[in-house]
């Protein structure tokens, strides 16, 4: 459908001479019809955001500036120009002319961002002016005159400058904000030029005209281009809209009896071939090359998550043997440990009488192991150091280790996989919980009543249900160093009986690779291990943009200076990529870049690193709803988010809420609910140990 709605806008805007050429007969002059279509246009789209929301009228005083340009300088001087050229020269020919605009787009951005033309789009000019040349015609019979040629020429250039005008607003406010302004200011230049009413303004047949080519040439074109693009990259859209011209070829032919001869058809055919020419998209060339896809993969994790126990590869379905609580802890006090990423946190957590959890004792150190190789004893021994100072002060301990474990039916943990580059080989396969106790009570530690292992996630999702809100069901979702997930199989459907579930989601294994990641992961201490966190987690999401830089330095998208610029960069971390696409000057690859072109190269690879890192998430999140079996009662799903990743990178969690919406909402027709719970790993560990 979504082709279909690009291919419509195509076919709606194409069909403006049937408005221009009967409005001019009405008596209305170019700016009159101009006034007439940006005014009600205006008036449309205004409306629309009166009754959707209101706050999209909201700009700042400085940025009108912008708008005025992208209404009076494009809009309103393109189109006067096109009417006048649909007079003047006919339909077929002036929307033709009117598709030299990417031809004058990247001589713009040539002149104003210092973009580089390479020979293909040079070739694209030659062919471009070669059949402006042609369509003018060599004999007084079949040529277009000087007048309606610089016409047409100027509706294309007009067009043109609506890419510079319009793409400095859309990082502010939003696509309805910058049209209803873009026609406000466009209906304002065109007052000075208006000397009187036509006098057939009241006719019915040209009231039904004036809505036409608002409404049939600007509103619904608008509508239905603005649904293509939901599902459809702009590159292939821009594509598809090229039907425009051809419907404006054939209304000329058809309804206006318009002629084209030889010459001036080889002209059309050699403007339309430089237009897609000047549509190539470099950068999506060259990530589809390597294999990068950006798209919704729930299919491929819910196909890994129902393979059998005792798989060899794939994420893991951890039983936690553990239920969400009927009702929330109080008059208790638990000793609650946080062992995840490199740091290691420790505190005492008390639950009052109505259940609010109080905070104290808190430390924070680095975790062992981090630095070199521990046996298990030192391993053990360095936790029961850290905890030291607050032996005995409660009988529980809740022990959050965010790393991939079995959890046993007593509640202990035996981890199988350290992803984090922690080293403690020994560490893996004995129960952390049972070597624990030894070590404390070798310690003098005389009151343990017991220690309950669990990793973020779930302390993630039962920090959920201290919110006391009648929720469905719960998960909960971390995407920080690490990612993964944890929900509960409300209907039994994963065998042992209702219980938590812990997904180690970056194991999954079913997921498209792209060189970049093959790559990147080759770079890794665990090669061949945790492929789908590889792609997304705050531990490996900068390795991969770094891996995107350097194929591209390597295929020279860039000039030859920032080539050589980049080559002095060896790595890049999470943070230095979203700096960058945070717009910071002091970044690396920021100043390793000569030129606006080439920065707004890396800022498209940045931004598809992250934009595949939002879909992959929200397609674990989609996963997990469909897996827990709730959220179509009436009732909602909450899903705890958590994590540095998530809420720091650049529109990370942004994209993440659209695409889960879309996805489980819109199509699955799943309620939920995203929340954020203040000390959700503590408060969540902390009742943990009470379940």
């Amino acid at each position: 459908m979504s082709i279909f709605f690009v291919i419509v806008a195509g076919v709606l805007w194409g069909t403006m001479s049937l408005f221009v050429r009967n409005l001019s007969d009405a008596g209305f002059d170019n700016y009159q019809m101009m006034l007439v279509r940006s005014l009600l246009s205006a008036v449309f789209f205004g409306l629309a955001i009166l009754f959707t929301d209101r706050k999209k009228f909201i700009v700042k005083l400085k940025d009108l500036w912008i708008f005025a340009g992208s209404g009076i300088l494009s809009l309103a001087f393109f189109s006067v120009c096109y009417f006048a050229a649909i007079i003047e020269c006919g339909a077929g020919t002036a929307v033709v002319l009117l598709y030299t605009s990417p031809v004058f787009i990247l001589i713009l951005a040539f002149l104003l961002f210092n973009e580089q033309i390479s020979a293909v789009k040079i070739a694209a000019i030659i062919m471009a002016v070669s059949g402006c040349t042609l369509v003018a015609g060599f004999d007084g019979a079949s040529s277009v005159s000087l007048k309606g040629l610089l016409l047409g020429l100027g509706a294309g250039f007009g067009y043109a400058l609506y890419s510079v005008f319009g793409k400095i607003p859309l990082k502010k406010y939003s696509v309805l904000t910058l049209i209803f302004y873009t026609f406000v200011f466009a209906s304002i230049a065109m007052l000075p030029f208006i000397r009187e009413i036509p006098v057939k303004i009241y006719d019915g047949s040209v009231l039904l005209l004036c809505g036409g080519i608002s409404v049939v040439c600007t509103v619904l074109p608008f509508l239905f281009y603005s649904a293509g693009l939901k599902k459809l990259d702009a590159g292939k859209a821009g594509i598809f809209v090229t039907v425009e011209p051809l419907v404006g070829v054939l209304t000329g032919l058809l309804w206006w009896g318009e002629s084209i001869d030889f010459i001036k058809a080889a002209g059309m055919l050699l403007i339309l071939c430089a237009v897609l020419i000047c549509s190539f998209d470099r950068v999506k060339y060259f990530l589809r090359k390597h294999g990068f896809k950006s798209r919704m993969i729930v299919d491929e994790i819910l196909v890994d998550m129902k393979k059998e126990n005792g798989k060899t590869g794939g994420q893991d379905m951890f039983r936690t043997w553990m239920n969400v609580p009927d009702k929330n802890p109080v008059n208790e006090k638990i000793i609650v440990i946080d062992a995840g990423g490199t740091n290691f946190r420790s505190c005492l957590v008390s639950f009052d009488s109505e259940g609010k959890a109080l905070i104290s004792d808190f430390e924070k150190k680095a975790m062992p192991a981090t630095e070199r190789e521990y046996s298990k004893y030192e391993f053990f021994e360095k936790i029961a150091d850290n905890i030291d100072y607050l032996r005995d002060k409660a009988d529980k301990i809740g022990f959050c280790f965010s790393y991939a474990m079995n959890i046993t039916k007593d509640h202990d943990g035996i981890p199988n996989a350290f992803s984090k580059e922690i080293k403690a080989k020994e560490v893996l396969g004995v129960p952390v919980g049972k070597c624990l106790r030894q070590v404390l009570e070798a310690h003098g530690w005389n009151k343990i009543q017991k220690i309950v292992l669990l990793n973020d996630t779930v302390a993630a999702l039962l920090a959920g249900k201290t919110l006391s809100k009648d929720y469905d069901s719960y998960i909960g979702f971390i995407l920080g160093t690490g990612m993964n997930a944890a929900f509960i199989d409300e209907d039994n459907s994963f065998g042992d009986g209702r219980q938590i579930i812990v997904c180690e989601s970056g194991k999954c294994d079913t997921v498209p690779l792209s060189d970049f990641d093959v790559s990147a992961d080759k770079k890794t201490d665990i090669p061949g291990q945790y492929p789908l966190e590889k792609c997304c987690s705050g531990a490996y999401l900068g390795k991969v943009a770094f891996e995107m830089l350097d194929f591209a330095r390597r295929e020279k998208l860039f000039s030859r200076r920032t080539c050589e610029n980049l080559r002095e960069i060896t790595s890049l971390t999470t943070i230095e990529t979203d700096d960058f696409l945070q717009g910071k000057k002091d970044n690396p690859v920021y100043r390793a870049c000569t030129c606006e072109y080439d920065r707004s190269v890396v800022f498209q690879l940045f931004d598809a690193a992250v934009d595949r890192c939002a879909r992959y998430a929200s397609s674990i999140l989609a996963a997990n709803l469909i897996a827990c079996g709730r959220g179509k009662n009436g009732k909602k799903v909450c899903i705890t988010l958590n994590g540095t990743t998530l809420f720091k990178t650049y529109r990370l969690r942004e994209r993440l809420e659209k695409y889960l919406y879309e996805y489980a909402y819109r199509k699955c027709g799943i309620s939920y609910e995203t929340v954020t719970v203040e000390d959700d790993i503590t408060t969540g560990t902390a009742v943990a140990a009470l379940v």
